[in-house]
């Protein structure tokens, strides 16, 4: 038997599958078939790679590689060949060697940056594709950190090695680390809050779960995704990279040859809208499956009501709508993802546009509050004024359809007037909801006692509580009008007022909707928001996503009278009782 020593130039690997996708065949005529003389170096055609094979003699050898036999062994492709002399004797038996994934050259992307968040001196991304997935672009680690700047998100290299590469991520009052392991296609990171920031300080957690774990391991293979490593840098997707690495505020849209940066505040906007305008249809093959596979990493590991709604498996929920793996077209796949969606019954959950590959999609709007009929029993009309004020039989009605910033002070007008009467009711029919911190303000009018707001990580279980003070107490009896339009803030608000006894709720059941907000741009280019994991729960920390139910059910108007002449029938009845 003679020596033989095969030498790889890299360790990245491929598929089975993945080589068999390729359509890669050798018989007799391919130029795999080689008579070769040691030393050599042999450069195939079909993965521009580079074999040293090296032969303990000076003799004349044939190699052949065995395409027909391949054998899978934990993510290695095993490809079967064979070493003969001239005379046909065979020099070994069946022997492997691994087929690399490599990456095509490097593309040039311009950033625009629209964001408030993010800055960057730099004006170019370079990015690559894969052999495997010529349609998405790869980011190198390093390429990526250096030029992405996020305001509050200080990156720094820990350690790196070979096969690893560890990030050291500050934000404001939060650190952590992340690793990437190309060798074992996995990522971990100490503190899960840095995919999240929603907790900025420790200060208010419970001290009972200071010991609780948050650290995460996200084992790539799971979800059919994958690192490649190529002199010396760690590649990964463009849009991981963005999911990962830019917080919860900022995203990254790849269109043609620009990656543009949008965070929170601007997403959506008019510039945003102009930039898909006119677009067509694109295929979106390669990316739909990136998507499927990358919807089931955003259900394990960021998505706030996983464990709320049961998913314990995230690809048997996706397996009900085959049309996001294997599109018919991209209007059905659209259809698919919008049904997807609805499924979550998640009044914070939603597919905002699908992008640059079909933006003339509208999908169907599916949302429990909109579609409501109560949005016009209610006569709702949102975008309209955001306060109204009157009084009816000595009750002074103060009208909330929203917590927008920079309002406080026409609030207090209103509460002001409010004051002269005994009996004060905040109608939340049509709220919507807004900042926290503005309806945290406005609750204060209700009490004079500092009162608790509590939140919980649903991921992890690790639970927050704040200490807002009041310093606008009225003195008054209050009650607060709820509809199925009243969700996300102003259930908060009607929640901590009930935990609290700061009023009387009447009217129905809120909308719910009890999760901080995030946005995350998918492989094919979709905009969804959707509930993150810092969700804001009772008294018993206690998710009320699916509403808040009132002291007292009023949900029929009184014949030939409005809304507001209905509540004020019904306090003067509970005020006689």
């Amino acid at each position: 038997m003679k020596k033989i020593l095969i030498l790889l130039l890299s360790i990245t690997l491929l598929g089975c599958e993945d080589v068999k996708k390729n359509e890669v065949e050798v018989d007799n005529s391919s130029p795999i078939v080689e008579i070769i003389k040691h030393p050599t170096i042999y450069t195939t055609t079909h993965f521009d790679l580079e074999y040293y094979i090296s032969i303990t003699d000076d003799s004349d050898y044939k190699v052949e590689w065995d395409y027909s036999q391949l054998i899978d062994h934990e993510g290695e492709c095993e490809i079967a060949f064979s070493v003969s002399d001239i005379f046909g004797n065979e020099m070994t038996d069946i022997l492997s060697v691994n087929v690399l994934n490599g990456m095509h050259e490097g593309t040039e992307l311009d950033i625009v940056d629209y964001t408030e968040y993010a800055f960057t001196e730099a004006f170019i991304l370079n990015v690559k594709e894969s052999i495997e997935d010529p349609d998405i672009s790869y980011i190198g680690l390093h390429e990526f950190v250096e030029k992405i700047r996020i305001d509050d998100i200080a990156t720094s290299i820990l350690r790196e090695e070979p096969n690893v590469i560890q990030y050291q991520l500050f934000y404001t009052k939060k650190n952590g680390q992340m690793e990437f392991n190309v060798e074992e296609n996995t990522i971990r990171i100490s503190n899960r809050d840095i995919l999240d920031n929603e907790y900025a300080d420790d200060k208010n957690l419970l001290e009972e779960d200071e010991n609780i774990d948050n650290s995460l391991l996200i084992d790539l293979n799971k979800y059919n995704l994958h690192m490649v490593q190529q002199d010396g840098e760690i590649y990964i997707p463009l849009y991981l990279a963005s999911f990962l690495l830019t917080g919860r505020v900022v995203d990254l849209y790849e269109l043609e040859e620009k990656v543009l940066l949008f965070d929170f505040v601007n997403i959506g906007s008019e510039e945003y809208t102009d930039i898909l305008t006119g677009r067509k249809p694109e295929d979106l093959e390669v990316a739909a499956k990136h998507t499927y596979d990358f919807l089931a990493l955003w259900l394990d590991i960021k998505y706030g009501l996983t464990k709320y709604k049961g998913i314990e498996d995230p690809y048997l929920l996706l397996a009900e709508y085959p049309g996001l793996k294997n599109p018919e077209s991209v209007s059905k796949y659209y259809q698919s993802m919008s049904r997807f969606i609805a499924s979550l019954d998640d009044l914070h959950t939603s597919l905002m546009t699908p992008g640059p590959r079909f933006p003339t999609y509208v999908s169907p709007t599916l949302s429990r509050t909109y579609d409501s009929p109560a949005r016009y029993e209610y006569v709702c009309q949102f975008g309209k004024e955001l306060f109204d004020f009157e009084v009816i039989d000595d009750i002074a009605f103060v009208k909330v359809n929203g917590f927008e910033l920079n309002q406080d002070s026409e609030y207090y007008q209103l509460m002001k007037q409010a004051s002269e009467y005994d009996t004060i009711v905040i109608d939340l029919s049509c709220n919507t909801g807004g900042r926290l911190s503005v309806s945290n303000t406005y609750l204060s009018y209700l009490t004079n006692h500092k009162f608790y707001h509590n939140q919980m990580d649903t991921l992890t279980g690790a639970r927050y509580q704040d200490i807002v003070g009041t310093t606008n107490f009225i003195d008054a009896d209050f009650y607060i009008f709820t509809s199925p339009i009243t969700y996300s803030a102003g259930s908060l608000f009607t929640q901590i007022a009930k935990d609290n006894d700061f009023a009387t709720i009447i009217g129905d059941e809120t909308g719910g909707g009890s999760c901080s907000v995030a946005n995350m741009v998918t492989p094919d280019g979709a905009l969804i928001r959707y509930s993150s994991s810092s969700a804001q729960v009772d008294a018993d920390f206690e998710i009320f996503d699916n509403g808040v139910i009132p002291d007292y059910y009023l949900t029929d108007r009184a014949q030939g009278k409005s809304w507001k002449e209905t509540v004020v029938e019904f306090i003067k009845t509970l005020e006689e009782e």
